[in-house]
């Protein structure tokens, strides 16, 4: 199967609450890149499954 070198990256976002300087969220994405710097569609993938996590407000 395709050989080739593939790297473990993990996007963090944290969300602070300005006014009183606490983190009020965070989350976590966990990536597998082809090369040494993430693609656009890699990014936007793993954004998406982070967003995912966030709580609704409604």
């Amino acid at each position: 199967m395709g050989g080739g070198t593939r790297t473990g990256a993990q996007l963090v976002v944290d969300v602070v609450d300005a006014s009183r300087n606490e983190q009020v969220w965070g989350g976590t994405a966990d990536l597998t890149l082809a090369g040494q710097q993430p693609t656009q569609a890699e990014l936007a993938d793993a954004v998406s499954r982070l967003l995912y996590q966030f709580p609704d407000r409604r």
